[in-house]
């Protein structure tokens, strides 16, 4: 990991400072990646920022809306829920059921159930992780390993102060949401910052 991260380091300051390439948003997007693996959430919020300006300035809305979903998770990880619920609302606005953008959504899913813990909304939480995991499994991709390890502590909390047998129910709701109607509570949680209409 640590050689990785000195290649993309190096790959970054070989890029001209104004370069308007694809690469100019993946480097810093990587290293964001890297940076919230090792637990150094201010430096990945950082690149992500870096990141989403380089795809911004391209125009390319499909790595804008991950950059900003690291960004998000970056920014909450490290203490900044302003900054993170910010970066959710930017990402929920771009996103649209009828274009596959699962993925994303399911990203902000996870980061949704976890505001929804920290605002002592249990039962939400669990639906939005289970909502989660169906889109994963259905497009077929993993979460990152450090986004696995937050994942199961928002995921254990919920359960904890739910209890067994509801938390089962949340999950089995959760599992059945239409996209549309996930993107529509998530967008309903963090804008107002308020309970999910789930």
């Amino acid at each position: 990991a640590e050689r990785a991260t000195a290649l993309l380091e190096e790959a970054a300051w070989l890029l001209p400072p104004e370069a308007a390439t694809w690469e100019a948003g993946a480097v810093p997007n990587l290293l964001a990646v890297a940076a919230f693996a090792r637990g150094d959430y201010v430096v990945a919020a950082d690149h992500a920022r870096r990141a989403l300006a380089a795809w911004e300035a391209m125009g390319d809305s499909g790595h804008v809306g991950a950059a900003l979903c690291n960004l998000a998770r970056a920014a909450l990880a490290a203490g900044d829920r302003r900054g993170g619920e910010e970066a959710l609302r930017r990402v929920l606005a771009m996103v649209n059921p009828e274009v596959g953008d699962d993925g994303i959504v399911a990203d902000c899913c996870d980061q949704v159930a976890g505001l929804a813990v920290a605002a002592g909304r249990p039962a939400e939480a669990v639906v939005f992780l289970a909502a989660a995991d169906a889109m994963y499994g259905r497009i077929g991709i993993s979460r990152r390993p450090a986004v696995v390890r937050v994942v199961a502590a928002i995921g254990e909390a919920a359960r904890t102060a739910l209890g067994d047998e509801a938390a089962v129910s949340a999950r089995s709701h959760g599992t059945g949401l239409p996209i549309a109607d996930l993107i529509d509570a998530a967008r309903t949680a963090v804008g107002a910052g308020g309970e999910a209409p789930i």
